[in-house]
């Protein structure tokens, strides 16, 4: 009888089992049984899919493992660049939430009255939900017009976003919400869009602007300051790892301003602890430091910054022409379409005011002083420089390391790092946008790296990737202007302006049978009436209105009521300020329509008609964040569970439906739904695969996933994508193409934000908003919040900041079984001598409250933060609905940080509300009841829809 056949792995296996049971004392038979070749081989068969995570905001390709069209794996792709294989928690975790029991997988209405405790649903099928969506938005415009309608966006956990912007301007109404936008990258694309006249790239290291410390091919980075970011704990796998690489691989020293010690700061060169909250302080000391030094790019600031321009008493830029009324301007377009204005310097060759025309550096006919004041008919006028650097001044390193709770020498070793460097950058991140004044600290560093000249050069993080092209820039506000004929295009005269409102205007509406000149001005109502853009006009730039605006309408109907809404993200009750706050306005809406992937509280408390969204793991796509650097992957379908739908999918059907029932002049504009897309892509889901197909450059989309290694990664070439000095390539007028701001130069003295507060400026041209008094300042200005820790507030004693952790993005996860063992509660993180003082000892339930709410968390103590600080990071509970529970409830967020942020008082431009750097106090207390914390309780968690039946994609 023959033995059985053994392979050398077989073998290798055997003997090692072998030897691990003869070290442990295990006596085993004499011989191994090797079972039969044909059976070994009858195992399941596993299939690999290349695809791209999306459990966060950014890109990470990874591959995932199927066994009977299970994922039973999923690891990263180690052909991306900058990740190399890596994955973190927050994307593995998608192997149970695409099976969770809280998993969404047809559409259903709610049973009963609202609230947790009564929550029932009935299933229904996508024909009836559809339908009742549209009836009830039918029903509440025409009873109460289209200011009633609005929509939700933002917080994590949903993967497109312009359904916000889209739906609600649709009708006509003004209202869009986002517990984000304001308070996360909307300060920082302000400030991008108006001092380098682009939003990308900003200084953000989340939204993929920032990376130079990631290039390999051309690596010449020297420092990064990690400015309020968190790459190990928001994009570990990506940033985190790039940054790890970077330091390791390519020694860049990394300087990390943080109040408290995370992860990056461990491996810091420098960690400066700031106060909340006092960021300002810290910049302008950075600015006066490198001044004083002389440390700045004195060339740069001289010809491709507006510091040395001239500023009248007002504070507004001389031009040439003002001074000198029969100056030619030796750079103005004889078609009178481009613009490209002549200011006026102090020049330094022939000590005297003189016109600054547009050259090239070289060319130049002056050497203009950046900072000085000079007379002029009796008026004394400073440079924006000047100006700058009287701001500057009075911050010392001594007072900047009182005011921000620092130490002089470490602030100095830092700025030393910073400023004596070549190749440097910032890269800043969303705690800026969450503060009381959150336009200063984008504004001051961006100012900053102007100074530096740290600007599409290499191994600098305010680069540009890619060509600018042979074009003269322009730079107009969105779709507001494309569309609707509204706001100035900088770059462009007042007749380019004109012609090109008139092209728009024309190409938008001239074939529908509507008046142009109308809708113009009915968009203009519609913005102007949103709620908080009164006042706060820098709100434009993310087409959102303002949190607390909407907030105490919804409550008490003043001046309008929002009605009827419909959410596309998970749950506002974590991320929103002053959740508290809400509660009664969301009570209060007629209908709630949520399309998302998973129940959250916010679902059990107040929705009436869920609409299943497909999970990253569900649905392709080429459109949204599916690249590292230069390398681009599609996102491909693993599986497909249930009647979920791509997440643009519903609001499209449910307005299409609209639109059958009442036609498409019940809109206010219905072709906004395609934005001036095709309507056949938009419609035809095989379209768009089709097109995603072309681009990767294969023959059809068959063709694209069946070969997809020969046609992904799709890769733009190093040399094309690693390019720098944009700026400085000749345009078609034979000038440098600069930057597509109003001068052509980086602008950070910000003029044009004298203009948004005055009249609406280049938001609303060709028409005036009311002059109501609004004074925004054009620079980075240190500004005390109201609640500051400087004060001797008895009452509240400590200063409050946040930040994230690496099991979760904003208000996601909570039901991921494995992550939630990892980190059952938000830990609330404080100094031992802090705890000590409140009889608070390590891992102690502690309770915190400010003048709007309280919150609660579990102590955890660190030498890693400022006594008079505390951090803790959002949070809720889904387990307190969970099924096994006899006394559900709503998902416990009352227990969570966003019921101590305040939206009452708002950075004085944008709006954004206050998340960080205000005061609180801390006292022990009990474990909130209901909240699980072991490990045992999360298997309530775990997969159970993973012997669903595979589905086709539901196509509408």
């Amino acid at each position: 009888m023959s033995s059985p056949a053994m392979t050398r792995r077989g073998f290798v296996k055997a003997a090692a089992l072998t030897g691990a049971v003869a070290a442990l004392g295990i006596e085993t038979s004499s011989s191994l049984i090797e079972a039969p070749e044909a059976f070994a081989a009858s195992g399941t068969q596993r299939t690999a899919i290349r695809t791209c995570c999306h459990g966060c905001i950014q890109c990470c390709p990874c591959i995932g493992y199927l066994e009977d069209g299970v994922i039973v794996k999923l690891e990263g792709d180690p052909e991306a660049p900058v990740s190399k294989g890596a994955m973190c928690l927050k994307g593995m975790a998608q192997q149970h939430t695409a099976y969770s029991p809280l998993r969404i997988l047809y559409p259903m209405k709610r049973v009963g009255e609202r609230g947790a405790a009564n929550a029932s649903w009935e299933r229904i099928s996508w024909d009836e939900a559809i339908d009742l969506a549209a009836d009830q938005f039918i029903t509440s415009v025409e009873k109460y017009g289209p200011y009633g309608v609005w929509m939700g966006t933002g917080g994590g956990g949903q993967y497109v976003s312009p359904q916000g912007q889209i739906f609600p301007k649709m009708f006509g109404g003004p209202i869009q919400l986002s517990g984000g936008a304001l308070q996360c990258f909307g300060p920082r694309r302000m400030a991008g869009s108006l001092i380098i006249g682009q939003a990308e790239p900003c200084l953000s290291m989340a939204d993929s602007s920032v990376v130079e410390p990631f290039n390999e091919y051309n690596p010449t980075m020297e420092v990064c300051v990690i400015w309020g970011a968190s790459p190990s704990t928001s994009q570990t796998a990506q940033s985190g790892h790039g940054m790890a690489d970077a330091r390791v691989d390519r020694g860049v020293k990394t300087v990390v301003i943080d109040p408290f010690m995370i992860p990056d700061a461990t491996k810091a060169d420098v960690w400066l602890p700031i106060r909340p909250g006092s960021d300002t302080a810290l910049v302008l000391c950075f600015m006066r430091y490198v001044i004083e030094n002389n440390l700045i790019d004195e060339q740069f600031c001289k010809y491709w910054t507006n510091l040395p321009f001239l500023m009248d008493p007002d504070g507004n830029p001389i031009l040439a022409e003002d001074i000198w009324p029969d100056y030619k301007n030796p750079a103005a377009d004889p078609n009178d379409y481009y613009s490209t204005p002549a200011y006026v310097c102090f020049d330094a060759k022939t000590n005297k005011i003189q016109p600054f025309p547009y050259t090239a550096p070289e060319d130049s006919p002056v050497d203009p002083v950046v900072f000085t004041e000079v007379e002029i008919d009796g008026k004394t006028c400073k440079t924006a420089g000047q100006i700058y650097w009287e701001e500057a001044e009075p911050w010392t390193l001594e007072q900047t390391a009182e005011t921000c709770w620092l130490k002089a020498d470490a602030i100095e070793k830092a700025i030393r790092l910073y400023g004596e460097a070549e190749h440097a950058g910032i890269a800043e991140g969303v705690f800026a946008d969450m503060q009381q004044v959150s336009s200063n600290v984008p504004i001051g560093i961006l100012a900053l790296e102007c100074m530096m000249g740290y600007i599409n050069k290499p191994g600098c993080t305010l680069t540009y990737h890619g060509s600018y092209g042979e074009t003269r820039m322009t730079n107009a506000p969105g779709d507001h202007n494309s569309r609707w004929g509204l706001g100035w295009t900088y770059g462009l005269t007042e007749n380019g302006n004109k012609k090109a409102r008139e092209e728009a205007l024309q190409k938008a509406f001239g074939e529908s049978g509507k008046d142009p000149e109308e809708m113009s001005k009915g968009m203009l109502q519609i913005l102007t009436d949103r709620l908080g853009s009164d006042k706060y006009r820098g709100s434009f730039f993310m087409d959102m209105a303002v949190t607390g605006g909407i907030r105490e309408a919804a409550a008490t109907g003043e001046p309008y009521r929002p009605r009827i809404l419909f959410e596309v993200s998970g749950n506002k009750m974590c991320t929103i300020a002053n959740t508290s706050g809400w509660d009664a306005g969301y009570r209060a809406q007629d209908f709630i329509v949520q399309q998302y992937t998973n129940f959250t509280s916010f679902t059990m408390d107040y929705v009436d008609l869920i609409l299943p969204d497909e999970e990253w793991a569900e649905y392709n796509s080429f459109e949204n964040l599916n690249n590292q650097i230069n390398y681009n992957w599609l996102r491909q379908r693993m599986i497909h569970l249930g009647e979920t739908v791509a997440c643009e999918r519903p609001f499209m059907a449910v307005a299409k439906k609209i639109a059958e029932k009442k036609g498409e002049d019940f809109f206010f504009d219905f072709d906004y739904l395609y934005n001036g897309n095709s309507r056949v892509v938009y419609d035809d889901p095989a379209a768009k695969k089709a097109l995603w197909a072309e681009r990767f450059g294969a023959q059809s989309w068959d063709d694209l996933i069946e070969n997809y290694d020969n046609y992904a990664p799709l890769v733009q070439p190093d040399e094309e994508y690693w390019s720098y000095y944009q700026h400085e390539a000749m345009a078609d007028d034979g000038l440098p193409v600069g930057f597509a701001t109003e001068s052509r130069k980086t602008q950070p003295y910000v003029w044009a934000f004298k203009e948004l507060g005055k009249n609406g400026g280049f938001i609303t041209w060709p028409y005036k908003w009311e002059d109501t008094g609004l004074d925004y300042s054009p620079i980075c200005r240190y500004v005390e919040f109201e609640e500051n820790g400087l004060q001797n507030d008895t009452d509240y004693p400590l200063v409050f900041t946040s930040g994230r952790v690496q099991h979760f993005h904003h208000g996601t996860l909570r039901h991921a079984p494995f992550n939630r063992e990892l980190s059952p509660v938000p830990d609330c993180y404080m100094h031992p001598d802090t705890a000590a003082s409140y009889g608070i000892e390590h891992g102690d339930w502690v309770k915190l409250t400010s003048r709007r709410g309280t919150a609660y968390g579990r102590a955890y103590l660190t030498r890693g933060i400022n006594p008079r600080v505390v951090r803790e990071e959002r949070f809720w509970y889904p387990e307190l609905f969970d099924d096994s529970r006899g006394d559900k409830r709503t998902g416990g967020w009352e227990y969570g940080i966003s019921n101590l942020t305040r939206d009452d008082v708002n950075d004085p431009i944008i709006g954004s509300a206050t998340y960080r750097g205000f005061n609180v106090q801390i006292e022990k207390a009990e474990k909130p009841e209901g909240i699980w914390t072991e490990p045992k309780q999360f298997e309530a968690f775990l997969p159970t829809l993973k012997g669903e039946p595979q589905t086709d994609e539901v196509v509408f």
